[in-house]
């Protein structure tokens, strides 16, 4: 016991002593110009992207896991970019995983050997990597109790409704994508450090990425609107996907990004030369509003996209004192008016309340088959990514067999019962009404 102990002893000096020297080293790095870091991190995120060999994707994920190490917060917005092209794979060696996973394990390994480090080390210097303690509580302040509660919350529900599904092989991909990936990223987002001498960790490199993304799935979709390659005609309209199975799937993504974009260019506050900015976030709203317009998605058409830019527009005039003038709310409307008049007049949204054929009438025998599904499995539901199966093998009524492969019921209720049972539906409205109060108090803040 003794040989042991007095091994043990010598071997964490000799840890403590490395751990210093590499975190003096990792600390002069993170020194170095802001802009060469930044230039040198996308420059290799885009070799690694275009890359058609296994060496240079190697090479570029070393070169990107060094600059993670020395400035973790790099990370967030590579994985925020690259979460609209999670469908296509990058296929390193054996395996066949999304730039987004693959950018979130080489920030998640550089994390913990940065934590390890900060264990190790002796009391780091004003420009060091905080110690355990010191930097969860700084980077806490983008946090709370209630959201980690949440968040670990999904993360279990989907692991025991997984455990219990019936196609594990799906179940498994699935929880990886949606649940495991979620949960890594958010503990990212909301444990890494500041960079050396800010006071906390910064928002806007991680909305930034978010943005470039959704214009990168964008400019797809617009380009799949000019070509006709990837474009969905049916219903009387051309409907655009980008890289998503469906165009709803890319939907989903721009009425979020729409209101986003349009806060920042109406509403940050510009001065001097950054006032050329608000061009650019302009432009970036175009165009997101452009390719949502082109999925002709009725859910966000004819709700997401005209409660989001309300939102924005009440909300924004509201902190800033703006008034905005009668002419331009009646401009509003009326453009509002005209172009549901243009949409309805096409057969996708014609037969909007046709609830005897067409898609309104599948969507509501969808409703009855996944309620009695719920019903049938309250307790976990079918498991991640199992819906499909369970529906069109028992719940599929016979008056909607014309639509079989679907992957989900199309209702938040629904899908959070089904796939997850009652544990997800309680554990996804508590995540919603935090994430609603969070968003509350942050806009009362200003």
């Amino acid at each position: 016991a003794a040989v042991g102990l007095a091994v043990l002893a010598l071997w964490w000096r000799a840890w403590r002593r490395l751990a210093d020297r590499l975190q003096r080293r990792l600390d002069r790095a993170a020194r170095l110009p802001e802009i060469g870091l930044w230039a040198a991190a996308i420059a290799l995120a885009l070799l690694f992207v275009v890359s058609r060999w296994a060496i240079v994707d190697l090479a570029a994920l070393a070169g990107l896991g060094l600059l993670f190490l020395i400035r973790p917060d790099l990370s967030l917005p590579f994985i925020a970019a690259a979460l609209p092209f999670w469908q296509s794979p990058k296929h390193i060696l054996r395996w066949g995983l999304s730039h987004a996973e693959l950018f979130l394990a080489v920030a998640l390994l550089a994390f913990v050997a940065r934590w390890l480090l900060a264990v190790g080390a002796s009391p780091p210097g004003p420009c060091a990597w905080p110690r355990p303690g010191e930097g969860e509580r700084a980077a806490r302040k983008a946090s709370s109790w209630h959201s980690d509660l949440a968040v670990l919350v999904l993360v279990a529900s989907g692991l025991l409704s997984t455990l219990v599904a019936a196609e594990q092989g799906v179940a498994w991909r699935e929880f990886r994508i949606v649940f495991l990936f979620g949960g890594l990223f958010y503990l990212l987002i909301t444990r890494v450090p500041p960079r050396p001498g800010a006071a906390r960790l910064s928002p806007w490199p991680l909305v930034t990425g978010l943005l470039a993304g959704m214009v990168a799935a964008s400019l797809v979709g617009l380009g799949q609107l000019v070509t006709g390659q990837g474009r969905i005609d049916v219903e009387g309209v051309w409907r655009v996907r980008a890289l998503y199975g469906s165009p709803n799937n890319l939907a989903l993504v721009l009425d979020r990004g729409v209101p986003l974009a349009l806060a920042l260019a109406a509403f940050l506050p510009l001065a001097g030369r950054w006032r050329i900015l608000r061009a650019g976030l302009a432009l970036v709203t175009v165009t997101l509003l452009l390719a949502c317009v082109a999925t002709f998605s009725k859910g966000a058409l004819l709700l997401g996209l005209p409660v989001g830019i309300a939102l924005v527009l009440l909300l924004g005039a509201r902190r800033s004192g703006r008034r905005w003038p009668l002419w331009v709310l009646g401009g509003a409307v009326l453009a509002g008016l005209a172009g549901l008049m243009l949409l309805f007049r096409t057969p996708r949204f014609a037969d909007l309340f046709n609830f005897e054929t067409g898609t309104s009438f599948l969507r509501v025998r969808l409703w009855q088959a996944a309620w009695q599904m719920a019903l049938d499995h309250p307790l976990l539901g079918v498991g991640p990514d199992n819906f499909l199966y369970a529906y069109r093998s028992h719940y599929v009524l016979p008056a909607a067999w014309e639509e079989l492969n679907l992957s989900h019921p199309h209702n938040l209720l629904l899908d959070l019962w089904t796939r997850l049972g009652l544990v997800g539906v309680l554990a996804g409205l508590y995540a919603l009404a935090v994430a609603f109060r969070s968003a509350w108090r942050s806009f009362r803040r200003g």
